[in-house]
């Protein structure tokens, strides 16, 4: 029998937090559901607990790989899923016992292609914030234009997917690592598919010590992940009417990300962010980067160790 739900969780060195987030699956109300386990080749011994903790239960299954990066081993899981919907879950974060459950009737009784729910963030031990995630209407093209202002949250993990139609519109993560799940619910939205919002929070967005964020550490890496991230949105939308939005709300953070780090060539740069020039909203330090990238450079610089100087006070 096909499952109603393939859940794809991509495991990386979470192997401290992740047992929280197996124990939320196992204890789902919904029937007939599977989840995918692939361990990313984690260093710690996250690939172990993946296989003791679903040892017995034979709606998981674990998939280990050479490290790929978050997106190939969500490629992974979704080659392998079975079910009629997918959704995924990060290994670091947990879900309600009803979670689907309640999506997947929400699918079923609007016939519906995607279903988006909101979500908890949870910042500290017991304190969480509720995230509302209600499009203005459930047209697709404002969805996505809602994807691409940050009116609404990019992320896998707070959608229910009909699996053939991932697969009809031929959906891939792209291999970046920085908003490939942003750029998968883009694509999709790009279609004329029938959305649905189910107005309750079930995912719990943990995000005490996340591990492995591709946009802290303190190093060039951080800057390059959002030049190739720009780089595949720039590909996906620079021919449609999205483009505009997406230079005027999402360009100018990823070329922040790429001048704070000076991340690559200035001629890269240049080429990359030069619609950012014309954009009046955006802010000055950036459009004066395209034309005179080492004097932005340099004045970022300033800010950045007026900054430092004024936490050390």
């Amino acid at each position: 029998m096909q499952p109603k739900v393939s859940v794809i969780v991509a495991v990386y060195n979470v192997a401290p937090i992740l047992s929280k987030c197996i124990a939320s699956l196992k204890n789902q109300t919904l029937r007939d559901f599977e989840v995918i386990l692939v361990d990313d080749g984690s260093t710690d011994n996250s690939g172990e607990i993946c296989d003791t903790c679903v040892q017995g239960d034979n709606r998981f299954k674990v998939f280990h790989q050479a490290n790929g990066g978050v997106a190939s081993a969500r490629e992974l899981g979704v080659e392998k899923a079975s079910g009629e919907y997918l959704i995924h879950v990060d290994p670091d974060d947990w879900i309600e016992d009803n979670m689907l459950e309640e999506l997947y009737g929400c699918a079923i009784s609007e016939t519906a292609d995607v279903v988006i729910c909101d979500f908890y963030i949870d910042t500290l031990p017991n304190m969480r914030e509720y995230s509302k995630q209600q499009p203005k209407n459930l047209n697709h093209s404002t969805i996505l234009t809602q994807y691409l202002d940050s009116s609404l949250h990019g992320s896998c993990w707070n959608k229910l997917v009909k699996r053939s139609v991932w697969r009809a519109l031929d959906v891939h993560f792209p291999p970046i690592r920085l908003c490939e799940d942003m750029w998968v619910n883009v694509k999709l939205a790009m279609a004329n598919i029938r959305f649905a919002y189910l107005n309750k929070a079930f995912y719990h967005y943990v995000r005490i010590d996340r591990v492995g964020s591709v946009t802290k550490g303190g190093n060039v890496q951080a800057g390059i992940n959002a030049y190739e991230a720009s780089v595949c949105f720039r590909n996906l939308l620079k021919d449609t009417n999205y483009w505009k939005t997406y230079v005027k709300y999402s360009m100018p953070w990823m070329a922040y990300l790429v001048l704070y780090y000076d991340a690559v060539s200035v001629e890269n740069f240049k080429k990359e962010f030069k619609d950012l020039q014309y954009v009046s909203t955006v802010e000055w330090i950036l459009r004066l980067s395209v034309k005179w990238y080492r004097l932005g450079q340099f004045i970022l610089w300033i800010r950045k160790s007026l900054g430092k100087l004024r936490h050390r006070e």
